[in-house]
């Protein structure tokens, strides 16, 4: 049985960003949605957009919010009860077009797993150019070591957050000093707390979302959106000290499979709906089964030099320089759309000099370098490798 989620969108001034915002919805492969959306008092044509989208879309359902951010802060009066999961929406992102089909999948592949809450990877855009996936290594292996897992618990912190309809679940609020209330919701650590009281995360180790940066929005902090979020935090402090995370994020790929499912996260592949081959090349001794339904929708094989693939992903872990040299060399003659480099700067066997004098000796090429904490990311597209 198919999951039916529920979107909860409150928009502000955000007249530029509506169309694009709207139609990755509309256009997502998986249909099984309902979407709520309200304008929040914008002084542009926000809620004459809204209202046009709503028309011309069943699934689209507009509501007159009678106070700042209500669709966001009182959402049990919105999810209906035939909705299995919800997603708090940014006026000003977009969904990948496979999201929710991915989403749907994966939930349903982990149904036993008592899953409230799944969040995924993002991409970070900035002016239309899409930078990197919000990479979520901070806490990956926080379970590894049991003083960091009592203060940060596991790796649960995601973009695009898909919460159990829980009928007994409400959010906990903050009374602010002649101010409206803050509900915690918003502050990452206090919402995780309350959640885990009710089951596991899940953390999609895949891009989809864009997550745009602009100027103006309220992502981007405005001066009134920051003190009350930092009096929340400070009114919160004891709370937040006295309740940690307990590590209930179901591994599958994140642990065992971690460098090998963040090799993909920087391909072009990802934002695209079609079937891609794909080839990924790796030397650890993982079963990959996880990895396969990860990307259960693309065409992907493993260490297959063999056939014609359009895009190579290599995971440099294990490999020694000897290796990575002959299959580069092997890459190369494929002629691929692209090829990523993936690097862990934790667990290598080669040293940085010597890679980068590898791919360009052996790939002949210039390279663009996307770097993130201790990963490292070289993208080659098809135009600068021959």
């Amino acid at each position: 049985m198919n999951l039916k989620f529920c979107l909860l969108t409150s928009f502000f001034n955000s007249e530029q960003y509506i169309d694009s915002c709207i139609k990755s919805v509309i256009n997502q492969i998986y249909k099984n949605w309902i979407w709520f959306v309200s304008d929040d008092g914008s002084s542009d044509n926000t809620k004459e957009i809204l209202l046009k989208y709503c028309k011309e879309n069943n699934n689209i359902l507009y509501f007159n919010q009678a106070y700042k951010s209500e669709i966001v802060k009182d959402i049990n009066k919105f999810v209906p009860v035939d909705c299995d999961y919800f997603m708090m929406m940014d006026s000003d992102d977009r969904l990948l077009p496979n999201c929710l089909e991915v989403y749907n999948q994966i939930l349903l592949d982990h149904k036993d797993d008592n899953i409230v809450f799944a969040s995924c990877e993002a991409s970070w855009v900035f002016n239309e150019e899409r930078k990197y996936p919000s990479l979520l290594y901070l806490d990956t292996y926080a379970d590894l070591d049991n003083n960091k897992k009592l203060h940060d618990g596991c790796n649960v912190w995601g973009n695009l957050r898909a919460i159990k309809n829980l009928p007994n679940f409400r959010f906990m609020a903050l009374d602010l000093p002649d101010q409206e209330k803050y509900y915690c919701y918003l502050e990452d650590h206090m919402f995780y707390v309350q959640m885990q009281k009710y089951g596991n995360y899940l953390n999609i180790k895949r891009n989809l979302y864009d997550f745009i940066r602009r100027d103006g929005s309220t992502s981007s902090s405005t001066d009134i959106y920051s003190n009350r979020k930092n009096l929340a935090l400070e009114l919160s402090k004891d709370f937040i000290n006295q309740n940690h995370l307990i590590g209930k994020s179901v591994k599958t790929w994140e642990k065992n499979l971690f460098d090998d499912a963040n090799s993909f996260l920087m391909s072009a592949f990802n934002f695209d709906s079609k079937s891609k081959k794909i080839n990924f090349f790796t030397n650890s001794k993982n079963d990959f089964t996880d990895l396969y339904k990860l990307y259960y929708d693309k065409y992907l094989t493993i260490n297959n030099i063999d056939h014609y693939f359009e895009y190579c992903i290599i995971n440099t872990c294990f490999y020694d320089l000897s290796e990575i040299k002959e299959l580069f060399k092997i890459i190369r003659s494929k002629k691929p759309l692209e090829v990523v480099i993936y690097i862990n700067h934790n667990h290598k066997k080669i040293q940085n000099q010597d890679l980068i004098d590898a791919i360009y000796s052996d790939l002949s090429l210039c390279y663009y370098w996307s770097a993130h904490g201790p990963y490292t990311y070289y993208i080659i597209n098809k135009d600068n490798i021959y």
